[in-house]
């Protein structure tokens, strides 16, 4: 009998990655499914050759696959490495009601995809205590993603320019914190600080939000500059400080991503990213999510960082050795494997 994993999107986001280091470290073999021709298929094909990858074309065929082998008793257990295909998972476990079905939801957005009675033969996985929460009345389990931390503990001096640098890392998006990015570019641009942000990722411009955009565009060269997506290894190398301004992020990669590079972090004291750092020790310059005068709160940090510089780095240095401990890729894979078994 089988486990057949589903990655649903085909890309090599966050979710993909922390599958892919799963496939390619833990003991036990597997059929994965991945869309045809994309970009994850390549990779797994090139690099995990354990495994039996095997690709569908539409969500359709997948499922109609996935149906025929649970029929003809080679398949029991269906893991969903996302919850985009939630709705196709629910309705084979209630034609199958001896298969099992695993979903792992790594986005706020997917747990209003939930059912309030889902099928017995259905269980749920998430990725922070904050999500799990959110179900409370779905008896969920929960494993923390883990991050592959290099072993260099030697964090970069403030980088010498007319300005602080401020890495704004991610989509540019209404959850994503866009109206305090605006606030903050007003905040800037009226005090006259020698702070610069630096956005790092792809604009979402929705009806709501377009003269939020328009506005960024004004500030473009000048309090702030729009990078678009930009490679990681390049991100790191040209900020001092990181702000994430995400009040519901459901883990934070970012935050490991930070850790990782050594730079002073700036997030709120909520969702995932709250949980992290509580776990981290690491609660120095995070902020309230209910801060009536967040733009003044955040350069405020941001300079009391600048000033501080070496001392903020340290408070890095002693999270990333909890973080390593905490997160690490042996314990996360054996905890879930046990949730699919």
């Amino acid at each position: 009998m089988k486990t057949a994993v589903v990655s649903a999107s085909g890309k090599f986001y966050g979710s993909e990655q922390v599958l892919f280091d799963w496939l390619t470290t833990c003991e036990d073999v597997y059929d994965v499914y991945v869309p045809a021709n994309s970009e994850f298929e390549t990779l797994l094909k090139r690099n995990t050759l354990k495994h039996r990858i095997l690709s569908f074309r539409s969500v359709y065929s997948l499922y109609f696959q996935i149906a025929i082998r649970i029929i003809t008793g080679s398949l029991n257990t269906i893991y969903q490495n996302e919850g985009g295909h939630i709705r196709y998972c629910l309705a084979l476990s209630k034609l199958f009601k001896t298969a099992k079905f695993v979903i792992h939801l790594r986005i706020l957005e997917d747990i209003h995809r939930v059912p309030d009675n889902s099928p017995q033969n259905v269980s749920y996985v998430t990725i922070s205590n904050y999500m799990s929460r959110q179900m409370i009345d779905q008896g969920c389990k929960m494993v923390h993603d883990p991050f592959h931390f290099n072993q260099n503990f030697s964090p970069t001096s403030l980088m010498e320019s007319d300005c602080i640098n401020v890495g704004i890392i991610g989509r540019i998006s209404e959850g994503k914190g866009l109206q305090h990015i605006v606030d903050l570019c007003r905040q800037i641009r009226k005090t006259n600080e020698n702070i610069q942000l630096h956005l790092f990722g792809q604009r979402v411009v929705t009806h709501d939000t377009e003269s939020m955009h328009a506005e960024l565009d004004m500030y473009d060269g000048k309090e702030i500059i729009l990078h678009g997506f930009t490679d990681k290894s390049q991100i790191y190398t040209s900020i001092d400080v990181v702000l994430h301004l995400a009040k519901k992020e459901p883990l934070g990669r970012i935050f490991f991503e930070a850790l990782n590079e050594l730079k002073p972090f700036v997030g709120f004291q909520s969702g995932g990213i709250g949980e992290l750092s509580e776990i981290c020790n690491n609660a120095t310059y995070f902020l309230s999510a209910e801060d009536r005068n967040l733009s003044e709160t955040i350069l405020t940090t941001i300079k009391r960082i600048a000033s501080e510089y070496v001392d903020a780095c340290n408070v890095q240095i002693k999270s990333k050795h909890i973080a390593i401990k905490q997160f690490d890729q042996k314990s996360y894979n054996q905890v879930l494997s046990q949730l699919i078994i």
